[in-house]
């Protein structure tokens, strides 16, 4: 101490601390903590982000890996004429029409591939087959023992179209003055019966399930009545009798089976019937052409391009699926489809635009798109060929498409 004058003294560190106002040292504390906090934060948000980077680079490079392109195979000009059909088998495909040529499965053309236990010369026609069963010249069946084909049965009535059924195989025949029929050839005999139905009943679709409880039903057009109208017979797996659908009072003309239903397209409208013939449900429709209707082994789907809810409150759609339960799903599926079908692994496809191949599932979900760099007249896919499509363009040729993985990484 300086008389007259305070010596003033710094105080050290702690004794700085010391004089601190107590306000002051919890604001500091506080200031420190929430400085703390937001570190913390900073750094979660930094690992959360890390992680959905990590999930979108992952998912972004599965769908890279699993991206499908359309490839069109080289090979030389196929005409398709409207009149010509065309039919799959393990190693290639054939066209038949006037004339009848064969390919392998990349489109080059080969010489007759199967082996005839007769010479049957150059007149050879296919007229259809199925996945034992060849019908040629619209008169021979023969029976498909790998790339053998062997004379099973000769008939006089012109064949339309065969169809295996368990031990039998129904054939639409062409009945000279009277129009289609159906006959059945008992595959362990060799020899042909009616179903047994009345002459006046003229036939006019047939389908049956294709799961262990096997049944047959066959639509016909009634003309006993004041004015013609349909009737459903049903069969059992050994073609006996066991239902009948009367009253019918309307046309209708396809008929699709399922275990627990059966389901009639007509002129007028879409109706499912159940087992004891009772109507479940219908969708009218005035523009019948617009109906597409696939069948595979897990259900039908019904597609038609048109909003087909009742009230405004009922949510849009426009196609319908029926499981083989006889339960039945209004979906939602694209708009504009056309050429629907089935595809692998229970899939379908359409065709959208005249130009576009969408691959879908059977809520409506789509699953692939494919665009094609010209109209397409028609379109096909087999399971002997899983990666290909075969589209007929409006020049009346056929191209192969091959379905190829795009790995872009």
């Amino acid at each position: 101490m300086i008389k007259g004058h305070e010596l003033l003294l710094f105080p050290s560190t702690q004794e700085k601390e010391d004089f601190t106002p107590f306000w002051r040292k919890q604001y500091c504390k506080l200031f420190l903590r929430g400085d703390s906090m937001k570190v913390k934060k900073i750094l979660a948000l930094a690992f959360f982000l890390l992680v959905i980077l990590a999930f979108v680079f992952i998912f972004y490079k599965h769908n890279l890996l699993d991206r499908l392109t359309l490839q069109v195979i080289d090979h030389e000009p196929i005409a398709f004429n409207e009149t010509d059909n065309i039919f799959f088998y393990k190693d290639g495909f054939a066209i038949s029409g006037q004339y009848i040529n064969f390919y392998n499965s990349q489109g080059q053309q080969v010489d007759m591939p199967f082996q005839f236990d007769e010479d049957l010369g150059q007149d050879l026609i296919i007229n259809n087959m199925t996945s034992n069963y060849m019908l040629i010249n619209n008169n021979a069946i023969y029976k498909i023992q790998g790339m053998n084909l062997n004379l099973f049965y000769n008939t006089d009535i012109p064949v339309i179209s065969i169809t295996e059924y368990g031990k039998y195989l129904l054939m639409v025949v062409n009945i000279p003055d009277e129009g289609l029929g159906l006959k059945v050839l008992d595959l362990d005999y060799g020899s042909i019966t009616d179903l047994g139905f009345d002459h006046n009943y003229y036939f006019m679709d047939l389908d049956h399930t294709s799961i262990t409880d096997t049944f047959l039903s066959v639509l016909t057009l009634d003309v006993n009545g004041s004015f013609p109208s349909s009737k459903v017979f049903h069969y059992d797996e050994n073609l006996s009798l066991f239902g009948v659908n009367t009253g019918l009072d309307e046309f209708f003309y396809n008929i699709f089976r399922l275990p627990s239903c059966s389901i009639l397209i007509g002129n007028r409208r879409l109706v499912c019937y159940n087992v004891e013939g009772e109507e479940e449900w219908n969708i009218e429709n005035k523009l019948t052409k617009n109906f597409q209707v696939v069948k595979n082994d897990t259900g039908v789907l019904i597609y038609l391009d048109q909003n087909l809810s009742e009230t405004l409150q009922e949510e849009y759609y426009n196609g319908v699926y029926i499981n083989n339960k006889g339960e039945r799903q209004n979906i939602k599926l694209p708009s504009q489809l056309t050429n629907i079908s089935s595809y692998n692994e229970n899939k379908y496809f359409g065709l959208q635009h005249g130009k576009v191949i969408m691959i879908f599932d059977r809520n409506g979900n789509v699953e692939h798109e494919f665009f094609i760099d010209e109209d397409i007249k028609d379109i096909y896919w087999n399971q002997h060929h899983p990666d290909c499509f075969f589209i007929i363009n409006f020049d009346d040729q056929l191209k192969l498409y091959s379905i190829e993985r795009e790995d872009l990484l």
